[in-house]
């Protein structure tokens, strides 16, 4: 009521709870302005939505989010979430170049393997990649995925799958 009354509107929704006549709790969410008259008079108009349904919906989607945060932490495989296109936009000039096998091309020049490697982007892994691939950490995983030894010669089936075009292998 207050930022009403200093600024003649309200900025953001006020969210309450209320109960109903029958001991329902219910959520709404508020927005008012003060409305004021040529005659002088001026009154406080308010909008109220019952948002009890999205909350309830928010609510459920926290809980299933870090449900599901928990497996994919605990999991006893890895799993990596990665961004990928870096690395398709390398192979694709790799192609655009002339190289027509690129198994041949990555298994006879490390440093073509590696710099397609570093290429790749590591959003998120759980810690069983972390243990699988030698990282210190989490964060040394994700900010040095590409630099990781052994990698190369693991990735080489991958990244061909990549420079055809395939999106899942």
């Amino acid at each position: 009521l207050r930022e009403i009354l200093e600024t003649g509107t309200q900025q953001h929704p006020a969210v309450f709870a209320l109960r109903t006549r029958n001991g329902e709790e219910r959520h709404v969410e508020t927005m008012s302005a003060i409305i004021h008259h040529t005659h002088g008079t001026s009154l406080i108009q308010g909008i109220a939505r019952d948002i009890t349904e999205r909350q309830q919906l928010e609510n459920q989607l926290r809980e299933n989010e870090a449900h599901y945060r928990q497996l994919f932490d605990k999991a006893p495989i890895a799993i990596l979430e990665q961004d990928l296109s870096g690395c398709k936009r390398y192979l694709d000039q790799l192609v655009a170049s002339g190289i027509t096998d690129i198994r041949a091309h990555l298994s006879e020049n490390t440093d073509a393997l590696s710099a397609c490697l570093s290429q790749i982007r590591v959003i998120n892994a759980n810690s069983e990649s972390v243990r699988l691939y030698g990282a210190q950490s989490m964060a040394e995983l994700i900010e040095h995925f590409g630099d990781l030894p052994g990698l190369e010669f693991s990735q080489v089936d991958s990244l061909v799958a990549i420079a055809a075009g395939a999106t899942s292998f």
